[in-house]
């Protein structure tokens, strides 16, 4: 997120290109390639302009079936695939209903060009498509969210699954180290589980908080807690001084958000969010 007041440098990078002098400050002398991002990364740290983070819950989509190229598909070409990546991630949609998974018109529609993917490709159910276009859902099987990038993707669903719940928002925290949005809970969200998994909700009032962002597995994101500050939470305490300071959650509500997911993908795609909670999953 960035300020309104900076929506002119933000919006304007067109300009930097057609400014030798700008070009120059942000590219060098040479002529050089950069993706989209990072041109924004560059335009940002040039003006020192200030951005806060926010849990995402948008990705790059990457699935077959939407890159597939029209006119091949209206002759029967199954094998001129128009996709801007080679490999797909995939995870079945969650119980709540998020993103595509709540458009229960377009579950027809993917169906019917899975019928005819299988028809053209041959499918196995053991092995799933054996032609070119591998990673189609069968048809009539549950419906997937495809994307291109791995920790993207899984954290926007985890993200959305978590605002799907009633009651849920975007949420300013106090603190500004660093400026960020969060997620507020219902307090009572996985209040279901079994006592002795129990523990006492960090939030204020009637609301528990929950936040991630980009690859603070890897130690790598700027949106971290400052681990030099003390933060005058138990909640925050604990991430700040945890592998993971970008990473903060109190246990019955995360507990909820994970049983939304079936248990391999809890296991396995979204093990990083809820490993520690997994054993308290059961008592919902």
């Amino acid at each position: 997120m960035a300020n309104r007041r900076d929506a002119e440098r933000v919006f304007r990078r067109w300009d930097t290109l057609l400014d030798g002098d700008e070009y120059r400050a942000h590219f060098g002398s040479a002529p050089l390639f950069v993706s989209s991002e990072i041109f924004m990364g560059r335009t940002v740290r040039r003006h020192r302009l200030q951005i806060a983070r926010f849990p995402s819950v948008a990705m790059l989509q990457c699935c077959a079936l939407n890159y597939l190229d029209v006119r091949a598909r209206a002759v029967g070409n199954m094998s001129e695939l128009q996709c801007f990546a080679r490999r797909c991630f995939e995870v079945p949609c969650p119980s709540r209903a998020i993103g595509a998974c709540a458009q229960r018109s377009s579950h027809a529609q993917l169906d019917a060009l899975a019928e005819a993917a299988a028809t053209q490709v041959g499918f196995d159910p053991q092995k799933g498509f054996t032609g070119f276009v591998a990673g189609l859902r069968a048809p009539g099987q549950l419906p997937v969210l495809s994307f291109k990038y791995e920790y993207e993707g899984r954290a926007a669903v985890m993200h959305a699954t978590a605002l799907s719940f009633p009651g849920a928002a975007y949420h300013l925290p106090s603190d500004r180290h660093p400026p960020r949005l969060d997620i507020a809970l219902p307090r009572a969200l996985g209040s279901r589980l079994a006592s002795a998994a129990g523990e006492s909700v960090q939030g204020l009032a009637n609301h528990s908080y929950f936040y991630s962002c980009i690859n603070c597995e890897r130690g790598e994101a700027t949106g971290c807690l400052d681990r030099t500050r003390q933060y005058g939470s138990s909640q925050l305490e604990r991430a700040r001084k945890s592998r993971a300071p970008c990473l903060y959650y109190d246990r019955a509500p995360m507990a909820a958000i994970c049983s939304m997911h079936a248990d391999a993908e809890r296991n396995f795609e979204f093990r990083w969010w809820c490993a520690e909670v997994e054993r308290d999953v059961t008592g919902l």
